[in-house]
């Protein structure tokens, strides 16, 4: 955020969070007139209850835009010793490099910025007019000068959003996002389709567009992906594993979307799933995060905040026996090879 930093200088690092971004597309209409009442109403303890079930029809809970919250929350991360967070706000979803640059000043972590573009109903208008040049030069100005003039620059590509079907727009954008990782050396992380295929496609297009598997975080696997048998696949591509919800579904009332709560795993689940994925020879690719992106996620609002992973699934990962060893993997050493630029043109 405020420069490149060395690998081992990390430390325990979030590959997936949002800290200042707005997730209004995602925003739905009441479906009732009692429930026009939360559209607009302001996040508070005492509404918590309504709020979590109507979470997509009130637009201020989607909104990450209080910078001394915010704050507050990163600092509580710093404290238990955090060291870095991968705010992975791409395009049209409220990414904030100025305002990121600030919290990296203010906490003194170390703060990673996205690029590229999220989900097509968060696509800003006349993305789709775009040329696949156009595409490709933004997001390797991005990785190269900064964003919009700023000077910060993204130091991963993503997090690209890719909802089933991928239609010819989120196809173009994939292959541009992939264009530049390989051009750059800047690592791509991804948001697949919500279901056990997705990710799998995505990989074979990426790899089929020539970006090096150790070059590719494939995020939402807590989700997107349960079916052990693809994921047992997925694990011999190559790419990093990333499971990033964390927090976000141990809450019975927690839908995503529409998608319903059977789709998700929750945090013992997860944990269950890394030392699966272990005994497949994957604890080298392993990573967690919280994807905190809405205010109900934070301490501030009822939610585990962002250091959750520290003070919590750490702990928990000992109790069940997971060695110090892979521990360190997954929340250090893991983080740092993923995030570190590989050699530009894919070596």
């Amino acid at each position: 955020m405020l420069g490149p930093i060395q690998p081992d200088s990390a430390g325990f690092t979030l590959t997936h969070e949002h800290l200042l971004c707005s997730l209004v597309p995602y925003a739905a209409e009441p479906e009732s007139a009692t429930d026009v009442q939360w559209v607009d109403a302001p996040v508070t303890m005492e509404r918590l209850g309504w709020i979590h079930r109507l979470k997509y029809v009130n637009r201020e809970v989607l909104r990450l835009h209080d910078e001394q919250v915010v704050l507050r929350e990163a600092r509580n991360f710093a404290l238990v010793g955090g060291g870095t967070i991968v705010d992975v706000t791409s395009r049209g979803i409220g990414r904030d490099p100025l305002g990121l640059a600030r919290l990296a000043r203010a906490t003194g972590l170390n703060v990673v910025m996205g690029s590229s573009y999220y989900v097509p109903r968060s696509h800003p208008p006349g993305t789709v007019d775009k040329s696949d040049e156009d595409l490709y030069a933004e997001t390797v100005s991005d990785v190269l000068n900064g964003v919009d003039g700023s000077g910060v620059r993204s130091g991963v590509i993503g997090e690209v959003g890719i909802v089933a079907p991928i239609d010819d727009l989120q196809m173009r954008i994939l292959r541009s996002a992939a264009a530049a990782s390989i051009d750059t050396g800047c690592p791509l992380t991804i948001h697949p389709p919500l279901d056990d295929a997705g990710a799998l496609e995505i990989m074979r297009i990426l790899l089929d567009e020539g970006v090096d598997a150790g070059n590719i975080v494939m995020g939402h696997l807590g989700m997107a992906m349960v079916d052990r048998v693809a994921l047992a696949e997925l694990a011999t591509t190559g790419c990093y594993l990333q499971y990033d919800h964390f927090g976000g579904f141990e809450d019975s009332t927690f839908e995503y979307s529409g998608k319903g709560q059977a789709l998700a795993q929750n945090d013992e689940d997860r944990i269950g799933t890394f030392e699966y994925l272990a005994t497949l020879g994957a604890e080298d690719r392993l990573l967690a995060s919280h994807d905190v992106c809405i205010q109900i996620h934070l301490r501030a609002h009822g939610g585990r905040g962002y250091d959750h992973m520290v003070t919590s699934i750490a702990p928990r990962m000992r109790r069940r026996g997971m060695s110090q060893e892979l521990i360190d993997k997954i929340f250090v050493s893991n983080p740092a090879s993923a995030l570190a630029f590989k050699r530009p043109g894919g070596g």
